[in-house]
């Protein structure tokens, strides 16, 4: 009788072993991000291309991490999408960007302005006024698909998107955390 408990108890304990080594060793999680505090859509200088950039954590739910291979971000509002699909980061300055090309994302995280620019010989974007949805993807390494890690919904008032349509400021928006909506602040 006492060889079964000591099987038994040896056999729960190689369980529990095995199980704790596979979530904090081998298991390399998923890609997640908070929601953004800012979404800002500015130019990349006076003739510049338009770019949005987001302030955001991205973050790993698994102790090895991620490598985030490229991140794109698609921007509709019916029937137009822009799709900005070149990548950059920066950590204090909204202004500066590096150019993204791999990014590791460990269980602490990674607070960084993300920057997302139109390809050159793109049309130019409409600026409409209405509720703009912005979705950011993200593709990692190992994955042959992309992830969509949010979508978020922006308000762009008739007077924002006249003088967005003129290139003549930037607008950033902060997130309200009473509402979880994003006021818009213009930037000349």
């Amino acid at each position: 009788m006492s060889d079964v408990i000591s099987i038994s108890i040896a056999a729960l304990a190689l369980f529990v072993s095995s199980t704790t080594a596979w979530f904090t060793l081998l298991r390399r999680g998923r890609l997640c991000m908070t929601q953004p505090t800012i979404v800002a859509f500015v130019f990349d200088g006076p003739s510049g291309p338009p770019k949005v950039v987001i302030r955001t954590l991205l973050f790993s739910t698994g102790h090895r991490g991620v490598i985030v291979e490229n991140m794109y971000v698609i921007r509709s509002h019916d029937p137009v999408d822009d799709i900005f699909t070149v990548w950059g980061y920066s950590e204090g300055n909204v202004q500066s960007m590096v150019r993204g090309s791999g990014l590791y994302v460990g269980v602490e995280g990674s607070a960084l302005y993300h920057h997302f620019v139109l390809p050159e010989n793109t049309n130019p974007p409409i600026f409409r006024a209405g509720t703009w949805s912005i979705e950011v993807h993200a593709k990692t390494l190992g994955n042959s698909y992309t992830q969509r890690l949010a979508e978020l919904q922006i308000l762009v008032n008739e007077d924002i998107a006249a003088m967005l349509a003129r290139r003549k400021i930037g607008v950033l928006f902060n997130l309200d955390p009473r509402t979880g909506k994003y006021v818009a602040e213009t930037r000349g």
